[in-house]
């Protein structure tokens, strides 16, 4: 609801901090990653590294369609 709020408002490049473990969860299961890659996400998010996040995910499937 967030995101689609911010695109509405025209925003094309915006980060959302996710601190609810839950919420973070329902994502993972929505995007349907596979636990390779998920694990992957993961490790990523907990380095903090958003440059290797932004790879992983812009790799995927769903976000080239």
């Amino acid at each position: 609801m967030v995101i689609d709020s911010l695109k509405v408002a025209g925003l094309k490049e915006f980060q959302v901090e996710l601190g609810q473990v839950a919420f973070y969860r329902s994502l993972l299961a929505e995007a349907g990653l596979d636990e390779n890659v998920e694990e992957e996400l993961n490790q990523l998010i907990e380095n903090k590294n958003h440059f290797g996040v932004e790879e992983l995910l812009k790799n995927q499937p769903w976000m080239r369609d």
